[in-house]
This record gives structure tokens, sequence and C-alpha cells, in this order.
């Protein structure tokens, strides 16, 4: 199988758009693509044009209408048992280029390329689960029915950090019977490219290329800037290009998201930014806690939405769980990811590192960290930074009230209250007042709390007996407030409809609830106006 997503630049690699069936490059502004473990220029992209965006989307038309009416479940089974196949043939080929792109450890870019291979197969089950229903009707000789259908064309526009989130939307698109149209981050924009290129081999080698000239444009990928290549998708909601999206990123880009979506009246969904909390009570086991919350905080050197930024310990264990935590993390391994002993790797590029050091250095005018604050530049020329540990921050520091998208957390110390559900109220105070609602935990042994937790915190995923991270397919993933709305995850219902149909049998035109004329008559005559001329 060749390989074509990519072309030549400076003797680099150029990733390529997928374009109705065509790897093309962009007409527009070139990116450099560097890796953040050494900040060498491994490649390049391009922004797209109007033009490039405009054939994208009627490409994805006629594919969706294809795919929908002359596709078969079993063809289509077919098609996800290919992918899944050509992802575990070139899985050392992904680990390898996810690790060089994004900075992840060989560990946590193997465990994506699983993730992603599991979103095949989760889908592959929900080919067969697309279903409807029947109901009886309030009147004779009529029929009630319902079926799901799909949107049509979905936008799907995804960040850097996960490899598995592309998969989530393109999956969960078709399986309901859309075209998809991928927008991914510049900075990683290889692995988006290799992922599309084997679902359109998988496409063509089932059902062949006079068939799959018809669905060209079922899955597309479009590459460049999100306020250069960005905002022309987005423009091409106005002409109903697409009719829905789906958009995981930060608050502020999802809020711009949202406004252009609603001025069409086109639906989305958005998975924005989280401030996962842990609250750990006194009868949890230590070690164990440390352990989650280290896991929690500072795996993929906090790059995650749903990393933890801030654990509340119960005072009577509050020095042991804090001593123990950066006990733990002083003892990771920091370095060249593509190692498989490497713990953290680097952020993913020098201007988020930037960003990340300056929210630092903001939270640090309320309190110093008692370890890290600095970026690593000692034996490294990668995006390193050191991981770092506020304690007791005031609540209106930087770190408490905003996500930092890096290896920071901040542990807080929950003063005793008379009884522990009053202990833990205070705890779900904090967690609802930040406005954040994406992953929470909650670490403790009585049954009494995880229920009360469950009832009152307000999160769109609770940990009880584990730390905030970690999507499990066939279950919802997405938060409220600030974290967005809207679920994915689960299956086919975030990209699709339901269509309600009836079929009337009756011989006369009537309408759906019709009284007796004679009855109608006498009451009317019986009744007082309340209004008098």
């Amino acid at each position: 199988m060749a390989l074509k997503f990519f072309g030549k630049l400076n003797n680099k690699p150029v990733a390529k758009s997928c374009i109705a069936g065509k790897w093309v490059v962009g007409r527009g502004k070139i990116f450099e693509v560097r890796t953040p473990i050494t900040n060498e220029i491994i490649g390049y992209s391009h922004d797209c044009s109007v033009g490039q965006v405009e054939q994208a989307f009627a490409a994805a038309k006629e594919a969706q209408f294809y795919w929908f009416l002359r596709v078969n479940i079993l063809e289509k089974e077919a098609i996800y048992r290919k992918t899944e196949e050509l992802l575990e043939k070139y899985r050392p080929q992904l680990v390898s280029l996810i690790t060089k792109e994004m900075g992840k450890t060989a560990v946590t870019a193997d465990a994506d390329v699983t993730e992603f291979i599991h979103c095949v197969q989760h889908y592959h089950g929900e080919l067969s689960r697309i279903e409807g229903g029947v109901k009886d009707c309030q009147m004779s000789d009529k029929s009630s029915t319902w079926e799901r259908h799909p949107f049509g064309t979905v936008l799907a526009i995804c960040p850097w950090n996960f490899f598995a989130i592309p998969s989530w939307k393109i999956f969960g698109s078709i399986t309901a019977g859309n075209a998809c149209v991928l927008k991914i981050s510049k900075e990683t924009p290889f692995m988006a490219s290799f992922a599309v290129c084997l679902i359109n081999e998988a496409i063509k080698a089932i059902l062949g290329e006079e068939r799959y000239s018809h669905l060209a444009g079922l899955v597309q990928l479009i590459h460049g800037g999100g306020s250069t290549t960005g905002e022309i998708l987005l423009d091409q909601g106005e002409k109903r290009a697409y009719d829905l999206i789906s958009f995981t990123g930060g608050v502020e880009t999802g809020r711009h998201v949202a406004e252009r979506a609603g001025s069409y009246l086109i639906p989305c969904h958005l998975e924005l930014g989280g401030h996962g909390t842990i609250v750990v009570m006194d009868d949890f086991d230590i070690s164990k806690a440390v352990n989650e919350i280290v896991l929690a905080a500072f795996g993929d050197a906090g790059q995650r939405c749903v990393s933890t930024k801030e654990v509340l310990i119960e005072e009577t264990i509050f020095d042991k769980v804090g001593s123990g935590v950066v006990e733990k993390v002083q003892k990771l391994i920091i370095g060249d990811p593509r190692f498989v002993e490497t713990n953290i790797g680097p952020l993913i590029s020098f201007e988020q590192r930037e960003i990340v050091h300056k929210m630092v250095l903001k939270t640090a005018e309320k309190t110093k960290p008692i370890m890290g604050g600095y970026c690593i530049t000692e034996k490294t020329l990668g995006a390193f930074y050191a991981p770092t540990v506020f304690v007791n921050a005031p609540r209106d520091a930087f770190a408490m009230q905003h996500e930092i998208f890096g290896p920071v957390l901040c542990l807080t110390k929950l003063l005793q209250r008379k009884t522990k559900e009053e202990t833990l109220a205070e705890a779900v105070k904090i967690i609802n007042n930040k406005g954040y609602g994406l992953s929470n935990g909650l670490l403790t042994n009585d049954v009494r709390l995880r229920y009360l937790a469950g009832k009152l915190i307000k999160t769109g995923i609770l940990y009880r007996g584990r730390g905030t991270t970690g999507a499990e397919l066939g279950c919802f993933f997405g938060g409220v407030g600030f974290s967005g709305w809207g679920r994915e995850g689960r299956g086919i219902e975030s990209f699709s409809y339901i269509k309600q149909i009836y079929d009337d049998y009756y011989p006369e035109t009537r309408l759906a609830q019709v009284g007796s004329a004679k009855k109608l008559k006498k009451m009317l005559k019986n009744s007082k106006p309340l209004i008098k001329n």
C-alpha cells in the first residue's frame, strides 16, 4: 500500500490534505512542524484555500448520500475490520510518529493507537444498533414509528493532544451515516494524515476503485491554522455546507465556535477544558492515593483535558499525602519520550511551554511552588517543563481559577468539619464554584460519601476510587459549565437525530385530535363568556 499523504519541501515531508479522495498540498500559508523533543523541523503543512474547502464539502455531500443509501451493513463491517487490520499493521510507525510529533512517551503513544483501534471496534458493534421504534397512536387507522437519521456532513475539529480523538469523531460520524470533514491542529498534521489515509485505503480495498470514487469525500482531512483555515471552514456554515460541528479544544475557541454555529442555527457539541479535582478522605489508602494523584496530574505532562489540577486532602492526612506526592514526582524520569522508561516527555511546543510558564509565574504572585516552576533547559533542546506543585494556594491564585495545560498541580488542605458529610460538602462547594465540570474524582471507602458525591458534584465524569483520567468507549464523555456541552464516545446518538414518521390510513382528512362537533356545540351553548361585549 502506497502512503501518499505527504510530499516534500526542503527535503522534509509536507503533510497533505485529503480532499475528494486526493492528497493535495494546501494553497495557503506554510507552517513548520517541529518535534518538541529537540525543536528540530520535521516537516511542514499548509493552510487550505477557500476553493479547496468548498471542494471538500461538495465531495462530502455526494459521498454521504452514497454511504447512507448504497453501502450495506456487511460492507461497512468489512471496512471497519480492514481499518483495524491496517492500524495493527502500521502500529509501530504510528507509535513512532506520535512520539516524535507530539512528544508523548512511547507507552502513552502506544495506548493512543490502542484506543483508536478500540474505537473502530466499538463502532463496528454500533453499526447493528442503528434502530428505531414503533408506538401506538391516539387515533385508530394510524401508525407511529421513529428512526435515527444522519445529520449529513459533520465538521470535526480536533486538538493535538490525543491521536484517538479524531477516531471518536470520524467513526461516530460515519457509523450514524454522515460524511466527516476533519480539521486537525497544525501542530500534529502527520498523525491525522496517516489515520485518514488508512481509513480511505480500507474503503478502497473492500469496495474497489469504482465504488470508492463515490465515497472519496466520506472521510476528508483539512490542514491549516485555526485563525486561517479554521475560519474558512466555519464560514461555510452560512451556505449550510455542514450540518453539525463536533469540537474539542480550549474554552475560548469553543465559545467562538458556538457563536458561529449559533448564528447559522447549526447544532454543535463542545468538549472543552477541565480543572479536574480529586478529593482524598482519610479512610483511603495513602500510597494508593499518591499513585492516583501523580498519574492523573502528570501523565502526558499534564496535557489532558481530564488532568487533575487540584487535590483536596483531609487535614488529618494532608502532610503524608503531600510528602508522598512530592517524593514520587521527584522519582519520575523526565526525558526523551522515545525511551520506554521515560515517564514525562516535553510539552507540545516551545510556545506552549512559554504559556505554561507565564501561568505559573502569575500563580507564584500569590504563593510560591514547593517544587518546579521553571523550564528545563539543562542537557536538552526540547520543550520540557519541570513538574510543579503548589500547596494551599489562595482561591484567587491563577492556577486555582484557570486550566494550566501542563504538569502543574495544587495541593489544598481540606479542613475537618464535625462530620464527614460536612467535610465532603465543603469539597463539593469548592469544585462546583470553579465553573469547570469535566472530570473529578473521590478517593474514599465510605459508600455514603461516594453516593453523596455522585449526587452533588456538578461534573460530566466522576471517578470514585480513582483519579480523573481515562475514558471508556461505549460510555458518555463530556462536561458541564466551562467544560462544554454534548457527549461523545457513547455511540451514534450524538451524530444522529430522531425522525418521527406517521402513516394515517383513515379515508377522510382529519387533524390529529378532533372532538365531536355536536358535543362541542352543546358545550359552547351552555357556557358563559369570560368577556362580555
